[in-house]
């Protein structure tokens, strides 16, 4: 199987909630979480293979300010 083909697990689920397992994964992906990636760093880091990859994004307060972004989460 080429890297191309490898197959993708994907899985939508809430960081507190969910059991990511120990060197289990090449890509985590959180979007939006920032408060909640820190929260949860050491499962997360346990949770990436050697070599594994964790994708943050998110928006900084500046950009949200100027376009006037509201977050319903009180932390934001």
């Amino acid at each position: 199987m080429t890297e191309a083909a490898r197959p993708l697990t994907a899985i939508r689920a809430g960081l507190r909630e969910w059991d990511p397992g120990e060197n289990r994964w090449d890509l985590i992906v959180a979007a939006n979480v920032h408060t909640l990636v820190v929260e949860q760093a050491d499962r997360i880091v346990r949770a990436l293979k050697p070599g594994g990859l964790l994708v943050v994004e998110g928006f900084h307060a500046d950009v949200r300010a100027a376009t006037k972004c509201v977050s319903a989460h009180p932390a934001l």
